[in-house]
Order: structure tokens, then C-alpha cells, then sequence
């Protein structure tokens, strides 16, 4: 490893939060790489937050400008109070933060699974801020009456039994058994139970 691949890894992420008309959306930000260099935006899964992928997101930063936002209602993002947060709301927040944090105006996007319809919402609506487009176990249709009842039940064991229910039941579908008791896996767990309850 590079002198500067160390210094980019011990530098670590910064919050940077992004005013909104309604709020503040957090936002992980690794510029270690400078000024000059490509920027990058990962929205991730629902559930999670931009943590969940810091180890990919620290050897990244070494070439790149890094930005991932916590959605509204994740990791330090709040609730913003709407009944329904829906993926074009999502998306202008990214674009806020391309707006802001990009030196170019326009940032690499990556979407997974939930983050994925947030990125196809942001190529509908300002697609100019999208240098190039990756998208990860997502799709471009509606779900289905199918996965709209697993997500109510998963609304209902969080009201029901907390936080830590969810991201337990979470975990055997995430993870090999063998990986289930690991340090990072630990902190992430912790990160999904501490998640905003309010809605």
C-alpha cells in the first residue's frame, strides 16, 4: 500500500451536512483523493446507511472523491416528517448534494437495491448531474403485491418489537453464518438499531 493510500485510509470520512428546504441530509464525505479528483455518490439500501460500505468507500477514496448520503430516515438523516418519502424526493436530495459537493457539477452514480430506484429517479429528473450510472441488485419496476406485504411486515416488527428486530431478522439474509459474528458486521448492526424511529 501507497504512502498516500495509508494517509487516505487514516484520514477517514467527514459529515458534511446538506441544507434542504425541510432539513439537513447527512452525508459522509471521503476528499482525501483533492479537488481534481472524479467524484462518486452511493445511495444505498433501505435499512442501511452510508456506512454500511465504508471498507469499499475508504480504498476508493484513495482515487476518488467519495460521497454517501444518509437517505432521509436513515443513519443521521431525519425523518423529514412526510407521510411518504417517495424516490423522486430521495433524489433531489442527492442532486443537492452533487450540486454542493462536486467540483464539476457531476458525480458518478451508484445505486443499491432501494438506492438503485433513488439513482433512476435522479437520471428522470437531472440527469445532467450523472457522469455514469451503476446500479446494483435493483430494478426499474414498481414492486409487486408481494414485496409491498414483506415491507409492511417489516414496518410492523418495528413498531411492534424495535429497531434490533429488523436488523436481526436482516442478518440471515445478508450474511454466510460465518460472517455473522464479525467486529464490522457488529458496528453495523449497531448503526441499523440506532436508526430514527420516527415516521
Amino acid at each position: 500500500m501507497t504512502a498516500r493510500a495509508v494517509f487516505a485510509l487514516e484520514e477517514g470520512p467527514v459529515r458534511r451536512p446538506i441544507r434542504m428546504w425541510d432539513g439537513d441530509v447527512s452525508v459522509l464525505a471521503w476528499e482525501t483523493a483533492g479537488a481534481k479528483a472524479p467524484a462518486v455518490h452511493f445511495a444505498h439500501a433501505n435499512g442501511f446507511n452510508a456506512l454500511a460500505y465504508r471498507t469499499l468507500f475508504d480504498e476508493l477514496s484513495i482515487f476518488m472523491r467519495v460521497y454517501a448520503s444518509d437517505l432521509r430516515g436513515h443513519g443521521q438523516s431525519p425523518w423529514a416528517g412526510d407521510a411518504v418519502h417517495t424516490m423522486e424526493l430521495l433524489a433531489s436530495d442527492v442532486a443537492a448534494v452533487i450540486r454542493t459537493l462536486s467540483e464539476d457539477g457531476q458525480a458518478d452514480v451508484c445505486g443499491l437495491s432501494m438506492g438503485g430506484y433513488v439513482a433512476l429517479a435522479l437520471m428522470a429528473e437531472s440527469r445532467a448531474l450523472v457522469r455514469s450510472l451503476v446500479l446494483c441488485n435493483t430494478k426499474a419496476t414498481a414492486d409487486g403485491p408481494e414485496a409491498k406485504a414483506a415491507r409492511d411486515g417489516a414496518i410492523n416488527t418495528v413498531l411492534d418489537q424495535g429497531r434490533r428486530a429488523i436488523a436481526a431478522a436482516m442478518l440471515p439474509k445478508l450474511l454466510a453464518p460465518q460472517d455473522r459474528k464479525s467486529t464490522r458486521l457488529n458496528s453495523s448492526h449497531s448503526s441499523v438499531s440506532r436508526m430514527p424511529s420516527s415516521a
